[in-house]
C-alpha cells in the first residue's frame, strides 16, 4: 500500500491543487499501451474546508457572513501533484 502524502495546508487557505483525475472513454478502442499513457491532470481552486489523511476537500465559493460553502470538491490525497498555497492579493504563475 502507497504511503500517505502529508499536504501542508491549513484549513481557510485559499489553495490551487494539481491532481490527477480519473478517466473513463466509451466506444471502441484498440487494446494499447497508449491509452494507459494518456492523464487527466486537473488544476482546482479553492478555500480547504477540511483535510484528513485520505482526502482534501475545497469549496469553490465561500460566503463569510453565513459561514456556508459551495461547489465542494474532495480530492484524495493520493491524487494530489502539488498544493499552491495563494494570497488573494498576488498574482501567480502556474
Amino acid at each position: 500500500m502507497r504511503k500517505a502524502k502529508k499536504i501542508n495546508t491549513s484549513v481557510g487557505q485559499l489553495v490551487i491543487v494539481r491532481w490527477h483525475d480519473a478517466e473513463a472513454d466509451t466506444g471502441w478502442d484498440e487494446r494499447t499501451e497508449k491509452l494507459i499513457e494518456k492523464k487527466a491532470l486537473c488544476d482546482s481552486i479553492g478555500w480547504v474546508i477540511a483535510k484528513n489523511d485520505h482526502t482534501l476537500l475545497l469549496a469553490a465559493d465561500y460566503d463569510e457572513t453565513e459561514k456556508t460553502t459551495n461547489r465542494t470538491l474532495r480530492i484524495p490525497i493520493v491524487c494530489i501533484e502539488r498544493v499552491l498555497e495563494l494570497d488573494p492579493g498576488r498574482a501567480v504563475k502556474l
